[in-house]
């Protein structure tokens, strides 16, 4: 299944891939992009996040050569993203990779965040001697039912984890984009909203696609942003105190425009210290 939609914008096209047809008929398309211009877009699900994705694209003498020769440009949604992730996220990545001498992929983060929900169920259990285990199972699903609010959601590594009134995980997609033949994230990503009582200028804010509507759920736009520091030198460094003196290059990657004049170091020994 390929489906074409209508322009987005004059003379832009974007090419919706199902993933019935995904390893066969997506790879012959991907293949041909170097001769459909750039102003083809292709946009397909988490399918093409999958590692088999790049293997299968890897067969290819132009990829193998030069990674991303079809696959760069590629927009794909995927469940999760390391690189948009917490700080729970960055211990499990440096932990798993230690372990296992490779780096962790989403299905990793996602299967230890399944594991981590049912165990937080079983803990929740009511000690009852008696109990038959098909009482003891319904208990861990009503306790998994409860898990219902942010409030009382448990802490993952993918976010927060609780469920809406379907049984769905409550999470905003994230969007990777391939470049160099590897999924990174895009510029610009869509994150739910859990409500939008408090927001100023509402209208405004979705008439311009900051905020959007779908599903029943509303979204706000955000830009992702690069930062780094480049040490040229650390001195002055007082163990006792814990401080030192440095001297480096910030800078940020970033895509449009950016404000870089409320930047602030919450842990400055003189916060008022202009940089």
């Amino acid at each position: 299944m390929v489906q074409v939609s209508l322009p987005l914008v004059r003379g832009q096209w974007r090419i919706k891939i199902g993933v019935k047809d995904f390893y066969h008929n997506f790879t012959c398309k991907v293949r041909r992009r170097q001769g459909v211009g750039p102003h083809i877009q292709f946009v397909g699900g988490d399918a093409l996040s999958s590692s088999n994705f790049v293997k299968k694209l890897g067969n290819y003498p132009q990829e193998r050569t030069q990674p991303g020769y079809y696959s760069d440009g590629t927009y794909t949604t995927t469940a999760f993203l390391f690189e948009l992730a917490n700080e729970q996220a960055r211990n499990f990545w440096r932990v798993f990779s230690q372990k296992y001498q490779e780096e962790p992929m989403t299905t990793s983060a996602l299967y230890y965040d399944a594991a981590k929900v049912i165990l937080d169920a079983i803990k929740r259990l009511e000690p009852e001697e008696m109990a038959t285990l098909e009482k003891k199972r319904q208990q861990v699903k009503d306790n998994l039912w409860q898990l219902s609010r942010l409030v009382d959601a448990v802490e993952g590594v993918t976010g927060d984890l609780y469920f809406d009134e379907n049984g769905d995980m409550i999470k905003s997609i994230p969007i990777g984009i391939y470049k160099n033949g590897r999924a990174i994230v895009a510029a610009y990503q869509f994150q739910q909203l859990s409500s939008v009582q408090n927001i100023d200028e509402l209208l405004s804010k979705m008439l311009n696609n900051q905020i959007i509507h779908s599903n029943g759920k509303f979204m706000s736009r955000a830009r992702v942003v690069y930062a780094g520091i480049d040490f040229n030198e650390i001195s002055e460094i007082n163990f006792r105190k814990f401080i030192y003196s440095a001297d480096f290059f910030l800078w940020f990657r970033f895509k449009g425009d950016f404000d870089d004049d409320n930047i602030e170091f919450v842990n400055m020994l003189n916060p008022e210290t202009p940089l």
